[in-house]
């Protein structure tokens, strides 16, 4: 009487099945599974959530998607699963950064739609404005964004002097490229504190 909806094998090779009243984790030792309790964002409420998907950020953090309840955040060390009071895409899209071998589970799942901050496509700007290499490789990930026909929201925030002007004009030419999959396009300013290394001017 209990669905098996999904089945998991974490990087330490611990098994985990969602099912229609949860999740749990198989126990070699007992030879069973014990059942994980999944809670509210408040961490007081027990929920009975259908869990529905599971996808592994790192050796001691799980992802959770559940049906009606959102996304849910399973810590290792607790053995305890908490409701994410953040967005999906912003969490699949941190996956996404953190571990490309994720890519094959969000397009089995089609997992979205994700949250893209692009800032700009130009991949020499965008490496030097996120001090990170493998921020070049924007157009190559949208790109595979748009074969495996995932929604995406983005963002960019716009910094006057870096990718303002025709650096903007040529990233919306180059969103409205993949708009099968742009959904949306923020443009935001830029926010500047007195601990901002790099001179940056307003908006």
């Amino acid at each position: 009487d209990n669905y098996i909806l999904t089945i998991f094998e974490s990087s330490d090779k611990t098994m985990f099945v969602g099912t229609e009243h949860g999740l749990a984790r198989y126990n070699s030792e007992l030879d069973t599974f014990e059942k994980i309790p999944m809670f509210s964002v408040t961490g007081d409420v027990e929920l009975l959530a259908y869990a529905s998907g599971i996808v592994e950020l790192n050796e001691e953090t799980l992802y959770i998607a559940a049906s009606g309840h959102g996304l849910f955040e399973y810590d290792k060390k607790t053995n305890k699963a908490r409701q994410s009071n953040l967005k999906l895409g912003y969490y699949i899209s941190k996956i996404y950064k953190e571990n490309h071998s994720n890519k094959k589970r969000i397009s089995q799942m089609h997992l979205g739609p994700l949250y893209v901050s692009v800032h700009t496509t130009n991949p020499q700007l965008r490496a030097e404005m996120l001090n990170n290499k493998r921020a070049s490789e924007i157009m190559q990930n949208l790109k595979w964004l748009s074969d495996n026909d995932i929604p995406i929201h983005t963002q960019i925030v716009l910094c006057p002097g870096y990718n303002d002007n025709e650096e903007l004009k040529k990233t919306l030419a180059d969103l409205y490229s993949f708009k099968n999959i742009v959904m949306s396009v923020a443009i935001v300013p830029v926010g500047i504190t007195k601990f901002r290394e790099k001179k940056l001017k307003t908006v």
